[in-house]
This record gives structure tokens, sequence and C-alpha cells, in this order.
């Protein structure tokens, strides 16, 4: 998958969104669990292409959290990465590139603006310019 692909999959979430706003009440929420990958060693940021989906979407992202895989032994923390990106960081290991597992996903939390009347609360022309801005505020994914 490259950044076209990543285009199109955040367009994808930007049409999955857009049916949460139209049956959405002002000021419900609607939660979204989504993760980086690599691909080529390079990596994809799916969740500020959701953000920025979400937000032309006429959703308002107002919290961005970290849920860490991993388990509890002993008191401490255990990773538990994804079996693939496990495998593909072995493999990379492997020909001497240096890559770390990607150990959490992104929780990300939208609002309705409550003074929203139909499906999308703001005029697109000041959508992406809003999205930028709010991708600068809350930063991109390491």
């Amino acid at each position: 998958m490259n950044s076209a692909d990543l285009d199109q999959l955040g367009g994808a979430f930007g049409e999955i969104l857009a049916a949460c706003t139209a049956v959405l009440r002002p000021g419900g929420t609607v939660v979204v669990v989504v993760r980086p990958w690599r691909h080529c060693g390079e990596l994809m940021d799916l969740p500020t292409s959701v953000i920025s989906a979400g937000y032309r979407a006429g959703l308002r992202p107002i919290e961005r959290n970290v849920a860490l895989l991993a388990g509890i032994r002993d008191g401490g923390l255990v990773p538990r990465p994804s079996f693939f990106q496990l495998g593909y960081v072995r493999d990379a290991r492997a020909r001497s590139i240096p890559l770390h597992v990607i150990a959490h996903e992104d929780v990300i939390v939208f609002r309705k603006p409550k003074d929203s009347v139909g499906e999308i609360a703001l005029p697109l022309e000041g959508v992406r310019a809003e999205a930028e801005a709010v991708v600068s505020h809350w930063g991109s994914t390491p």
C-alpha cells in the first residue's frame, strides 16, 4: 500500500464518517480506533488521514488517545504487537534495517458540533484549512 492507497482508504473512512454524521445527533460522539503501518519502510499515517476525513465529514476531533498493544505480566508491560508487524520488523532487521514494531493504536474521538443543521457543519471551502490546523494542533503519529 502506498500514499495513493492511503488517500483511498482515507476517502473510505470519510464516507463512513459522513454516514455517521448524517444520523448522529448534535453533540453526539463517534470513536475510531486506527493504527499507522509501514509500507516499504515508510510509515503510513492513517490516524491523521482519519482526523482529516472526520473534519471533512462535519465532525470535530475532541480527543486523540493512545491504546498500548500490551499485556501485563508480573506488574510490568509486555508488548503485544500484531503478528504481521512483528514479522515485518524481524525481516527488516535481518536486512540490517533498524525498525521498531508499532506498539499502539490511536483512539480518536469525534463530536458532531451542536450547531450542526445538516450533514456537514461547515462550508467545504473552510474545511481543509481547519483540518490542517487540527492536524497541526494534535500532531501527526510518530
